[in-house]
């Protein structure tokens, strides 16, 4: 859902352009190997009316990720516009799960993975639509936040705070400002006095 940078802002950044974006965004992700990147770049140069579909397909499920969870977050009913697009994905795709083997670089606790078992559009983005109904769905789902960042980040996260109270997208980033705006208007107002 990140992959619209500044989403609330009056100039949303996307850095999904086009399907060489995507593509490099599913390797970044481990959402596809390097090698499946290179079998789809080679076939998105052969078919450029697919590989613009499968954008397009990755940049609606992730709009409507971003709704489902926002509704989530606001104690909203799903809609069915947005259901449907994740459920179709689901429904047509063959996902497998496999484990990790020993000494493969994961996530803490990870030991299983979900893997796309082609390259079509609906088994590239299949790992992304079943994490996201797992979180959706899940006892975690009620950690996801928006970024409170008044300038318009927007960005999701999963809040894994011990006190379930984070704010920002980043303390490095969104959250220093936010403080440091906080600070200079406390000294402001105490220079004043």
């Amino acid at each position: 859902m990140n992959t619209l940078a500044w989403r609330k802002a009056a100039s949303p950044e996307e850095r999904l352009s086009d399907a060489e974006a995507l593509i490099g965004w599913l390797v970044a992700a481990e959402v596809i190997s390097p090698q499946s990147a290179r079998r789809l770049r080679k076939r998105s140069n052969r078919q450029e009316a697919e590989a613009g579909k499968v954008h397009r397909q990755a940049l609606v499920l992730r709009e409507a990720l971003s709704r489902l969870f926002m509704a989530r977050m606001q104690g909203l009913a799903p809609s069915p516009e947005d259901l449907h697009v994740l459920n179709r994905i689901l429904a047509e795709s063959k996902p497998r799960i496999a484990a990790l083997a020993k000494g493969v670089v994961a996530a803490p606790g990870q030991t299983w993975r979900l893997l796309p078992s082609g390259d079509s559009a609906n088994e590239i983005l299949a790992p992304i639509a079943w994490s996201a109904a797992g979180l959706l769905t899940g006892a975690r789902a009620m950690r996801v936040r928006q970024c409170a960042d008044e300038r318009g980040c927007g960005a999701m996260f999963l809040d894994q705070s011990r006190l379930n109270n984070r704010r920002w997208c980043s303390m490095g980033d969104c959250g220093n400002r936010a403080k440091a705006k906080r600070h200079s208007l406390r000294k402001k107002q105490n220079s004043n006095a």
